[in-house]
C-alpha cells in the first residue's frame, strides 16, 4: 500500500507526516483454537489499521524533497528503530535550521538585490563603482544584522558567509512560470509606498521654491501631436519617441519633453495677428511643471525610459533678468535639500552667443542659410550626448567645412567669458 502524505505548520514548525495504511486483509488465515464467535471473526478479518509516523521536524524556512514510502505491516518495528537512530541526525538539522531562521526570505531577498560579488579585478570604471556600491550596501545590511541578532555568535563575517548560501540555494529552487506582464514594461518603474514618500517629498520640495519665487503651476495632456515636436528638433525625433496612429488616425505620441507643450499653450490664447496674449494676468508668464516624460532609448544606469522633471519657465522678459531668476531658484533648492557648489555645478549657455559664433563661420540666421543654422543648433544641442567626433562628422553631413566644424567645437570648449570673447569678438 501507498502512504499518504500530509504536511502540517504548527508553532513554527514544520511536520512531515506519513499516514500508513497498514493494512487491510480479509484473507488472514489463522492457525490454532478456532474462534466460537463467527461474527466477530469477521470483523477482526476485515479490520483496518492504521498509525501516524512523525518523520521530520525542522523550521518552516528550512525546504526538503520527500519520495513515497512503500510501508506494510512487516516493517513497523524497523520504522521506529529508524526514528530512533534518525532521532541525533534530525536534532543537528533542527539546529541549523533554527540558525537559519534567524534569516528571513526579506533578508535573502534583500542580500541577492545587492548582485552577485564581483570576480577578479574591475575591468571599468562603471564596475568598479557598482562593486563599491555593493560593498557599501552589504556591510549596512551587516551591521544592521549584527546588532538585530545581538549574539556573539553572529559575526559580520559568519552573516555574509549565510547569506551567500541562502541565496544560492534560493536561486537554485525552482519557481513557478512568472508571466511577463507582472513586471513593469521596460525603462519604467513602479513606487511603492517608501519610494512614493521620497518622490512627495522631492515634488513638494520643487513646489514651495517654485512658488516662493511666484511661479504658478501648470499641467497638460501627456499625448500630443507628433508634428509638435517634429517642428522644433526635426523628424528624428520620431524614433526616440512612444508615437502611434489612434483609432481617428490621429499621428500622436507620448510627450517626450515639456516645452513644446508650453509654447501650444501660450499660442492658444494669443491673437496671431496682433501678437497680444490673452492669458489672465497678461506677461511676463512665470510657470512651472512637473511632468512625466517619455523617451524610447536604450535604458542604462541613471537613464530610463520614462521620467518626471521640474521645469520652470518665464515668458516675455526680453532681458536677461529672467535667467538670473531662474537660477536663483535652482541653487536655492539645492540649498534647501543640503547639496552644496562642492557637488553641483549650473553650466549657462546662450544662443545669442551662439548665433554671434556660428554668424564667424557664415552660418547666419538670415542671407538664405536661415535652414543651415537651424540644423547647425539641432546637431550642436547633441554634442553631450553623441561627442565631439560625431557632431563634427553631422555638421560635415549638413554642409558645414571640417576646418569651421573644428573651430566651432573649440569655441564652445572655451572656460571662460574672457576666453569666449576673444574667439567671437568683444563686441559680439
Amino acid at each position: 500500500t501507498q502512504p499518504i502524505i500530509i504536511h502540517i505548520i504548527e508553532k513554527g514548525y514544520y511536520y512531515h507526516i506519513l499516514l500508513l495504511h497498514l493494512f487491510f486483509n480479509k484473507d488472514i488465515k489463522r492457525r490454532g483454537k478456532r474462534m466460537k464467535n463467527q461474527q466477530h471473526q469477521q470483523k477482526e478479518e476485515n479490520s483496518i489499521s492504521f498509525g501516524i509516523v512523525i518523520t521530520e521536524k525542522f523550521s518552516v524556512l528550512t525546504t526538503t524533497t520527500s519520495s513515497p514510502v512503500d510501508t506494510t505491516t512487516s516493517n513497523i518495528p524497523s520504522q521506529k528503530k529508524n526514528n530512533k537512530k534518525s532521532a541525533t541526525k534530525e536534532k543537528k538539522q533542527t539546529n541549523t535550521s533554527m540558525q537559519s531562521s534567524l534569516f528571513t526570505k526579506e533578508h535573502v531577498e534583500e542580500w541577492s538585490s545587492f548582485g552577485p560579488r564581483l570576480k577578479g579585478k574591475p575591468s571599468s570604471e562603471e564596475e568598479r563603482n557598482k562593486a563599491m556600491e555593493r560593498k557599501v550596501k552589504c556591510t549596512a545590511m551587516k551591521k544592521r544584522l549584527v546588532s538585530s541578532f545581538n549574539s556573539k555568535e553572529w559575526t559580520e563575517k559568519k552573516i555574509e558567509k549565510e547569506l551567500d548560501r541562502l541565496a544560492v540555494e534560493s536561486s537554485k529552487q525552482s519557481t513557478v512560470f512568472r508571466p511577463a506582464y507582472l513586471d513593469a514594461p521596460s525603462g519604467t518603474r513602479d513606487f511603492y509606498p517608501n519610494e512614493m514618500k521620497i518622490r512627495t517629498w522631492l515634488f513638494t520640495t520643487w513646489r514651495e521654491v517654485a512658488k516662493s519665487y511666484g511661479f504658478v503651476e501648470y499641467d497638460a495632456p501627456v499625448l500630443e501631436h507628433v508634428e509638435l515636436y517634429e517642428r522644433k528638433a526635426g523628424e528624428e525625433i520620431v524614433d526616440q519617441m512612444y508615437n502611434f496612429r489612434d483609432k481617428d488616425n490621429d499621428h500622436v505620441t507620448l510627450r517626450p519633453e515639456m516645452t513644446p507643450t508650453l509654447a501650444r499653450l501660450v499660442l492658444n490664447k494669443t491673437n496671431l495677428s496682433t501678437g497680444e496674449v490673452t492669458i489672465e494676468g497678461g506677461l511676463p508668464l512665470k510657470w512651472f511643471s512637473i511632468p512625466q516624460c517619455w523617451r524610447f532609448e536604450t535604458t542604462q544606469r541613471g537613464r530610463k525610459r520614462e521620467h518626471y522633471q521640474w521645469n520652470m519657465d518665464i515668458v516675455g522678459v526680453p532681458h536677461v533678468h529672467a535667467e538670473l531668476e531662474l537660477l536663483a531658484s535652482a541653487a536655492t533648492f539645492f540649498s534647501k535639500i543640503g547639496i552644496g557648489s562642492d557637488v553641483v555645478g549650473i553650466k549657462v549657455n546662450s544662443r545669442k552667443v551662439l548665433e554671434a559664433l556660428l554668424a564667424k563661420y557664415g552660418v547666419t540666421k538670415s542671407g538664405g542659410t536661415e535652414n543651415l543654422f537651424s540644423k547647425v543648433c539641432v546637431v550642436i544641442d547633441k554634442l553631450d550626448k553623441i561627442g565631439g567626433d560625431a557632431v563634427k562628422e553631422l555638421l560635415s553631413d549638413i554642409g558645414v567645412p571640417a576646418n569651421s566644424a573644428d573651430d566651432i567645437l573649440n569655441a564652445l570648449k572655451a572656460p571662460s567669458i574672457e576666453a569666449l570673447a576673444d574667439l567671437v569678438g568683444e563686441d559680439s
